[in-house]
């Protein structure tokens, strides 16, 4: 769990509202290893957060699992295992390609930037051999 979120939820342990302690946290859902949290009281009080921060629906955490397993050649299965053998949830089989999806567009953002930016440099340098053409 994100350092934040958590200094969040220990901020909380005296209801805002009543002053009581006595709060009751559940997990609403979960998403692979995000979950989403709610911090009740007595009194009506109610917040919720999550366990990882997310860009747009997707949490970054599952994110950079999925990198993690792509970077040293692995896929849905091994994470499975994985995280198994350590008793953690993971994504269903659906949401995986979704991730990888997300990866390969920045990818291919990032090179196409790159490439662009080779291609200004080596059209304006005036010497060939000083960019290494």
């Amino acid at each position: 769990m994100d350092i934040f979120i958590l200094n969040c939820v220990f901020s909380a342990l005296c209801c805002p509202q009543c002053l009581k302690t006595g709060l009751k946290l559940t997990e609403d859902s979960r998403f692979g290893l995000c979950s989403d949290f709610t911090l009740t009281c007595k009194c009506g009080y109610m917040n919720g957060f999550t366990s990882t921060a997310k860009i747009g629906r997707k949490s970054t955490l599952n994110s950079l699992l999925v990198l993690g397993l792509r970077l040293i050649g692995k896929g849905f299965t091994a994470g499975k295992k994985l995280l198994c053998t350590v008793n953690l949830p993971f994504m269903s089989k659906s949401t995986f390609p979704r991730h990888e999806d997300q990866l390969l567009k920045a990818a291919r953002c990032a090179a196409d930037k790159n490439m662009k930016e080779a291609a200004t440099e080596v059209r304006t340098k005036t010497k060939t051999s000083s960019c290494g053409v």
